[in-house]
């Protein structure tokens, strides 16, 4: 007897089929991508957020640890800590504290200055730099010069600035100074040695406007600004060694225009400090266009 195996045969998807199979799968990754880019976006301003509040509460922890001893006969005072934070294309927050040797080779020692006593700060060279939260930009946020009619508005300025405690762990902060070395407001400045020549050299500054967007375009920095020193093994984070201290700091994209900074178009977080615990109060924004 003779047993015959069964034909089988298989029917092959239609070019239709194909296509339509291809345009679901489309507008299926359409309508995903968008929405997973958000998420990533928001985890990166969640780490950016975690990693400064981690930076600046260690700042503020180490502004009565850290205290140099008060030279005999010295008119100045320790002023406590701060946390430089530098331009994106460098990436670090750097703890620093109060220098009471502070020199400017055309002024003499900062904090002897009269009528105002200025303050300068190097690095604590028992702790590395932090790392600032990849894909991510800080802002500082501080108030114009209030008039006698309303309060100062809220302006952001590009890195570099500080978050400074005194020695009692209060934040110091406030508008610039109308006029530098002479304004009672310049003692609230961070002077720091950003270019990494040995010198404080009080009236350098990335122009008129200070760090703010308008003048100061770290994206576009002159010529050596960002160059790693060999010598102190540290990387140059700009040109001026005056910056501002900041009452917040605002967080957004790496690749945000500065010209949107005030309206982010990408999810974006304000931190704003305490001004006698140092306790942070965090706010996240979605974009204008998300």
């Amino acid at each position: 007897m003779h047993c015959r195996n069964p034909t089988h045969t298989s029917r092959a998807f239609s070019l239709i089929e194909l296509l339509t199979v291809v345009a679901i799968i489309g507008i299926v990754l359409g309508l995903g991508l968008p929405a997973l880019a958000r998420i990533l976006d928001g985890n990166k301003v969640a780490s950016g957020v975690n990693t400064l509040v981690t930076a600046v509460a260690t700042t503020r922890l180490l502004s009565a640890s850290e205290q140099p001893p008060i030279r005999s006969g010295f008119s100045g005072g320790y002023s406590g800590t701060a946390l430089v934070v530098t331009p994106a294309a460098v990436g670090d927050l750097r703890l620093t504290f109060n220098d009471l040797d502070a020199n400017d080779v055309g002024v003499g020692l900062l904090e002897a200055q009269s009528p105002v006593s200025l303050n300068g700060y190097r690095d604590m060279e028992d702790f590395d730099f932090i790392r600032q939260a990849a894909g991510t930009r800080l802002l500082g946020i501080t108030r114009v010069r209030p008039i006698a009619t309303a309060p100062g508005e809220l302006q952001f300025l590009e890195a570099p600035f500080a978050i400074r405690f005194n020695e009692n762990g209060n934040l110091v902060a406030g508008p610039s100074p109308r006029v530098f070395n002479t304004d009672p407001r310049a003692s609230l400045l961070v002077h720091y040695d950003s270019d990494l020549d040995g010198q404080y050299e009080t009236n350098r500054t990335a122009g008129s406007g200070g760090t703010r967007p308008a003048t100061w375009d770290p994206s576009n920095p002159p010529a050596g600004a960002f160059d790693f020193d060999p010598g102190t093994e540290k990387q140059r984070i700009g040109t001026f060694d005056r910056l501002e201290s900041v009452i917040g700091v605002r967080i957004v994209r790496i690749d945000e225009d500065p010209a949107d900074v005030a309206n982010p178009k990408s999810d974006y977080a304000d931190v704003f400090f305490s001004r006698t615990t140092g306790v942070p109060t965090i706010s996240r924004f979605p974009g204008s266009q998300e």
